[in-house]
Formats: structure tokens, C-alpha cells, sequence
């Protein structure tokens, strides 16, 4: 994953979104290819009650790509309207479970 400085880290305790990160993979390699450098995802990166959190940007029910929904101040999943708290914590619909967490280093 591509380094992000501490102070490019949003904190969503005073009001900013979370930043949404592509997770690269470097020194990919099959059989006929290799890449530098091949995007493999993205995750939700923030800070939140003192706490670094890194969530993954794919809902647990099917995969779709869940967003951030400052209305609500939490995350939404557009496919089939799962909605999630800003730590990643299961609201509503039909996600099976909250958000997952990935680790994180400072």
C-alpha cells in the first residue's frame, strides 16, 4: 500500500471525511507477466476517537464498492442499501457483518 503521512490522515471527530486509499501491490509476476506496480483494492483510512482505522472498501454481502456518506456521517453500500457506522459497525440491511478492519502501522 502506498505510505500516507500522519498528517494526511483525516480525523472524522472534527469533521473530516475518511480518505480513501488505493492498496498497490509492487513485483507482481505470472507465468508471461510482470508488473511494477497493479492496484488490488482500496481501503477507508482515518482517524477516529484517537484511533488510526483502516477499513476495507468492499461489503461484506457482495463485494460492491461501499462509500462514504457525509450526510450520515457513517458508510453506505449503494448495491443493495447496507448502511454502517463510521467505525464500520453494521446498521442496517443486508450485510451479513460489519465492515472489515485491516491492520494498520503509524
Amino acid at each position: 500500500m502506498p505510505l500516507v503521512h500522519s498528517n494526511e490522515v483525516p480525523n472524522v471527530d472534527r469533521g473530516e471525511a475518511p480518505l480513501r486509499v488505493r492498496v498497490v501491490q509492487r513485483g507482481l509476476r505470472d507465468a508471461w507477466h510482470r508488473s511494477e506496480a497493479s492496484a488490488v483494492g482500496a481501503v477507508w483510512l482515518f482517524r477516529h476517537q484517537g484511533t488510526l482505522l483502516c477499513l476495507s472498501t468492499q461489503c461484506p454481502h457482495t463485494g460492491c464498492g461501499i462509500d462514504y456518506d457525509p450526510a450520515r456521517r457513517g458508510f453506505r453500500c449503494p448495491c443493495h442499501d447496507s448502511n454502517f457506522q463510521i467505525d464500520g459497525t453494521r446498521q442496517s440491511g443486508p450485510a451479513p457483518r460489519n465492515m472489515d478492519h485491516l491492520p494498520v502501522a503509524e
